[in-house]
Parts: structure tokens; sequence; C-alpha cells
């Protein structure tokens, strides 16, 4: 975004805020009046849901957490498989070891990445391989290119390395050789190939060039081995973390006649070194749940809601609005419940795989864009939404049938109040699990708003929730699910 968008931005906003005041009431949602019936009411409308689906390219920066391993049985959304290919260089070149260079010996290789946490069941192991990246110009990671998570990468056979993950019991406290601390938030894998260390350690190919190294030596791939686990849970980890490195360890003269040492050396994936990470969404096996939805344009009664990269999400519409009478509008909200998974009860996948935090914004079909929803309920700027908490976005439990489920409420009294009070035009809506998104400030205003300012909303691939829709039934057990709109009102 140039300086004169950022300026017209930031105006638009002011305006926005100022236009906020005018639309609203002097009593607004922060004080609303007992419901008697007589002076306050309470009344509810339908809405109509509709599921949709996002395949659009989402693209993860070093930076930021990425996903590791893979989810085999998740009967909602199906399955997922996190990959990440990377380089780990040397920060400079040439590069060189301690000691004289007749006397170096190399002891072993330790791939170490940094463990952030684990998401789903962490009662199940994952089994990661390491392999090679294939020698191939072609195939190689750029540096200083962003790579999408539908991006592959070519790997060779056989495993060059193998861990196994127990995040329920994680590497305690220790000590290795040469006094290096290791902690339980490190997931090390030791590189057994001895054609690759060897590479690695070799003075023609470190001493040298960027270039030249790489063309020794492309990059590994990590991937989740299944064939021997049924793992259930990604792990997360962080590349730019300085716990994410290769150890190299190794022994050393400083002159011909004095002792021999024992270090380790850090290489770590810096500037000049590329990654990505791709995530696969049900590669394989039964069909999700939620796919049968998505492809139905039919009103559904079950809205299914997970976070990107390629996935579901849901257009709301709400005709009643259009002839709502001009009243003074206390709250009005969207109130969204989770519909639990009574066919895996046993396993409580509900809860194994968390919910995200979710997000709505106006969409016009006239411009095909999503937008901002008007009335001033989203407090935004140029460093993204402020206000997710009051705004609704956040999940809370509720009991519901004897069973604990999530509830969403988003409040959009002020949005509510200028479609009653000014006739303002009644948008469909867009419900989605955001990760690193960008939604225009109003549906003619091009430049867009980051909505986690700099960073992102929801963890990548991270939260899933299947809720109620419109067209859930209005009686019977069910009709505690049913989405609507909530309005408490004053007659005029």
């Amino acid at each position: 975004m140039n300086l004169r968008s950022a300026f017209i931005l930031t105006i638009l906003i002011s305006i926005l805020g100022s236009c906020t005041k005018i639309e609203s009431t002097d009593i607004g949602s922060g004080l609303i009046p007992p419901i008697d019936n007589v002076n306050t009411f309470e009344t509810s409308l339908d809405v109509h849901t509709f599921n949709q689906y996002n395949g659009d390219s989402t693209y993860p920066l070093k930076s930021e957490n990425l996903v590791l391993g893979r989810i085999s049985n998740d009967p909602l959304f199906g399955k997922t498989t996190g990959i990440i290919n990377m380089e780990v260089k040397p920060d400079f070149f040439p590069y060189s070891f301690n000691g004289i260079y007749d006397s170096l010996k190399l002891d072993s290789m330790v791939l170490v990445l940094s463990y952030k946490g684990v998401w789903g069941d962490s009662a199940t192991k994952q089994t990661l391989n390491v392999y090679e990246l294939t020698q191939s110009q072609t195939n190689w990671l750029d540096p200083n290119k962003i790579y999408s998570t539908k991006n592959s990468f070519q790997h060779s056979g056989p495993a060059i390395g193998t861990t196994v993950v127990d995040p329920k019991n994680m590497l305690v406290d220790s000590i290795l050789p040469n006094k290096e601390p290791v902690n339980k938030n490190q997931i090390r894998i030791r590189i057994s190939n001895t054609s690759v260390t060897n590479r690695l350690f070799d003075s023609n190919n470190y001493k040298k060039t960027d270039t030249v190294f790489k063309t020794a030596f492309a990059g590994f791939a990590i991937v989740p081995d299944t064939s021997l686990t049924n793992p259930n849970n990604l792990l997360v980890v962080n590349l730019a973390d300085t716990n994410t490195k290769l150890a190299i360890y190794y022994s050393f003269k400083t002159s011909t006649t004095s002792a021999r040492e024992s270090t380790v050396a850090y290489w770590r994936v810096g500037s000049r070194a590329g990654f990505s990470n791709q995530v696969i969404r049900n590669p394989s096996g039964p069909t999700p749940e939620y796919l049968a939805s998505v492809t139905n344009p039919a009103e559904d009664s079950l809205v299914y809601l997970q976070t990107r990269p390629d996935a579901p999400f849901t257009k709301i519409k709400i005709p009643g609005l259009d002839t709502l009478s001009n009243k003074i509008i206390h709250r009005a909200e969207l109130q969204i419940v989770q519909v639990p998974d009574l066919a895996t009860t046993p396993s409580d996948l509900d809860k194994l795989f968390s919910p995200p935090l979710l997000f709505i914004t106006a969409y016009s079909n006239d411009s095909s864009r999503r937008f901002m929803l008007p009335g001033g309920d989203v407090q935004f700027s140029l460093n993204g939404v402020s206000n997710y908490e009051d705004f609704g976005s956040y999940p809370f439990n509720r009991t519901i049938n004897g069973r604990q489920v999530v509830n969403y409420a988003f409040d959009i009294t002020h949005y509510v109040q200028g479609i009653a009070t000014k006739k303002n035009r009644n948008y469909d809506l867009s419900l989605f699990a955001p990760y690193a998104e960008f939604v225009q400030a109003t549906e003619n205003f091009f430049s867009q708003v980051p909505l986690g300012g700099n960073g992102t909303v929801n963890p990548l691939a991270l939260g899933r929730v299947r809720v109620g829709g419109g067209s859930l039934n209005k009686s019977g057990p069910n009709a505690s699910y049913r989405m609507r709109i909530r309005i408490i009102y004053t007659r005029i």
C-alpha cells in the first residue's frame, strides 16, 4: 500500500467512525434495559446459510509458526498433512570450522526443530522422516520467495533420518556432549546417512559459495510417516527461532601437537535459506463430512468452518432485516452454536480439535467483494482489528442439552440499527476462520486492511468447528443449535 492510499484509508476510517455516531443510538449495546414486553422487547430473525469453499493460495512467512505432521482421523473435516521443506546453511561463505582443517573429525549431525506445541490428539505419536531434496535447479528453494502451502518439492529416498515424536513425553531437560543444553522445546532428528553428512562436512562445499553448497545439498524435506502409526495431530514448529538448526558435532586440534577438542557448530535457517510449508487437506481416504455441503448449492443446516488453507466458509443471508421497522436497537447479535459430534463421543474429537477465532464481513454480489461490516461494530485501522473480543469473534463454552459446546455471539447492533433507521443496504455476510487475511474497508474502496496487522489471526491450519445453520430444525433438541439473529429493541 503506498502513502497516498494509506492516507485515504486513514481518512475513510475516521469518517466511518463518525458515521457510527449518527447511525447508532445513545443507549448502545453496552446498556441493555430489561425485557418487559411493555417498553423493551426481544425478537429473533431467521438466517439462511450456504457453505462455500476457499481454495485460494496461502503464503506463510518464515517468522510464523508452521505445521508438521498428520491428522488421519477427523470425520468432519478429513485428513491434513503438513510437510516442511527447508535449507540449513552457514551464515556466511566461505565458512570454516574451528581448528586445523586436517584435524577435523565429524562425530554426528542432528536436525533440530523449535517445538511450539501440538494441535489435535496429543496422545498419538508422530513418526517423522527426513529426506534429501532432489538435486535439480527447478527443485531448489529460493530464499527470496514466499511459497504457497500448495507448492510441493521433490525429495529422494530412502530417509536420511527418522524420529518418533510423543507430544505427551517430549525430551526432558538434559545436557548433550560438549555441554550443549537441550530442552523439551526441541524435536531432534539424527541424520544417519553418512553420504549426506560427509557432503555437508566437505570443505569443497562450505568453503566456497552459496551456489556451490546448494549444488552439493539442496535441503531437507521433513515428512510425516503413516505406514507405522496412525497419528492424529499437527506439531507446531518455528524455523526462524534460533532453536531450529543443524547441530554439527565434531572434534579438532588447534595445532599438530595440541589435544583434541570436541565442540558443536550450528547452521540455521537464516536469510540465505529458503523454506516451504506444504499443507495437504484430505489427500486420500474417506470423504470428510463437509465436502457434500460445499458442493451443493442448497441451503445448509450444518455449517463447517476451518482455518485456511483450503477451508470451508459460509455465506449468510438475513432477509428479515429488509422489513425491519424503525426502532431503537439495544442489542443485535448473530448467535452461533456448535453442533456436537455425538458419533465420536468416546474419543471426544470436538475437544481435541479446538475451535478457531471467527470473523464476519459484509459481502456484495454486485462487486463480488467482502468488506468490513458497515456501521462501526468492527473497530479497525491499518494495524488490523482491535475489538475481536467485543465483536464476538472468540469462542466461549455453554452447556446445552447436557453437553458443553462452543458458542459465538457477534455484536452487529450498529449494522442492524443502520438498516432499521436509515434503510441502509442489507448485505450478505461472510463467516470464516481467518489466517492472514486482508479485507476491504468498504465495498468501493479497494485498499485492504490486514485483519491481524502484521501477523496472523488464527495459527496456520489450526482450528475447526461445526455449528448449526439457519435451517436446522426449529423444534426438538436440535433447535438449541440453530443459528439466528437475536434483537432486543424499543419501539419508537
